[in-house]
């Protein structure tokens, strides 16, 4: 039960991994400032660390995960409670308005939502050939006949004799 368990998280965590990575490439390649990433909701573990303008982060909960791309729906909530209401708390440094999520163009927002499943797509894609290459196993799809004694079968319906 414990492995069933133990199994289950590991699976949904590559899973969501791989989503929030499609999230996270697209948003930085399109030009959107990511304040977090993190894996799990919920208060961060000390698994957290920061390089360059982003925020590493394992939370506790691992059933889960998000990408926080700078917002300025989020810069409101800032400035009016003094503290961020979503996940993680406080962007710890401010983005220029043309790396907010809203200045980007249609196509770009569009692209950076469609990536998390499109990297899902994609991970299945290449896990299930690979897995089906390694504890796979060939199975001949033709049907094989059995051979036929011939001595068992009655005079009459033997094969003639060469």
């Amino acid at each position: 039960m414990l492995l069933t368990i133990a199994s289950a998280i590991v699976v949904l965590g590559a899973v969501i991994f791989v989503h929030e990575l499609g999230h996270f490439v697209v948003a930085k390649a399109t030009g959107v400032g990511v304040v977090r990433f993190s894996i799990g909701f919920g208060p961060a573990t000390p698994l957290k660390f920061r390089w360059g303008e982003t925020e590493y982060v394992v939370a506790w909960f691992p059933i889960g995960g998000y990408v926080m791309m700078a917002s300025e729906e989020e810069a409101a909530m800032d400035e009016a409670s003094g503290a961020r209401a979503i996940e993680g708390g406080a962007a710890l440094q401010a983005f220029p308005p043309e790396r907010m999520f809203e200045s980007k163009p249609l196509w770009a927002r569009v692209l950076v939502i469609c990536a998390g499943v499109t990297m899902n797509v994609l991970f299945a894609w290449v896990i299930y050939p690979g897995l089906a290459a390694s504890v796979g196993k060939n199975v001949d799809p033709t049907t094989t006949l059995a051979a036929v004694d011939t001595l068992v079968l009655p005079t009459a319906a033997r094969p003639l004799a060469r």
